[in-house]
């Protein structure tokens, strides 16, 4: 194991939304990716990140599903990047409401943009790919608005390149 996993980054104000858009994969199947990721150990196994373990320990979270943030529009609590995943918490529950976090590796990012709308906020754009039992699955995390990106993006692309390069 390498070094711990910090928080670098966060925002709470404005809170931002997260969506996750699958590519493709899985013949392209939300409904497959889906099944991938609920059949237990090997789709949840990726998004298991020590942070969101440590935080859920201390009773401070739930572990969110992937699920939860696929083809969906999620209103986060706070997003926060460590030096290792995107970590997005957010509420939960039809009577109750649950504070969860869920985090996207960034070993599996491959590319980050900033992108500007036309009612001029800022958002990200994350690009990552993610094992698959034949081919990878492509993902999309688009994250906005985002108060100011270009933190965002240096240390997102500083942690993609120091990456270790797939052998």
């Amino acid at each position: 194991m390498g070094m711990a996993e910090e928080k670098i980054l966060s925002q709470r104000d404005p809170k931002p939304t997260a969506i996750l858009a699958v590519k493709r994969g899985l013949g392209g199947s939300i409904a497959q990716v889906l099944v991938f990721f609920a059949a237990g150990r090997a789709g949840r196994a990726l998004f298991e990140t020590p942070f969101v373990k440590a935080l859920e320990q201390q009773g401070v979270v739930e572990a969110g599903d992937i699920k939860e943030i696929i083809d969906k529009i999620v209103k986060l609590e706070e997003l926060a990047l460590t030096n290792k995943s995107v970590v997005m918490f957010y509420r939960k529950g039809t009577i109750s409401k649950k504070d969860k976090a869920v985090a996207l590796p960034l070993q599996y990012a491959e590319s980050v943009e900033e992108q500007r709308s036309r009612i001029g906020g800022k958002s990200l754009r994350i690009k990552f790919s993610v094992p698959g039992e034949k081919k990878p699955i492509e993902l999309v995390l688009g994250l906005g608005p985002i108060k100011e990106p270009e933190p965002w993006l240096r240390e997102i692309n500083r942690i993609i390149s120091t990456r270790q390069a797939p052998v």
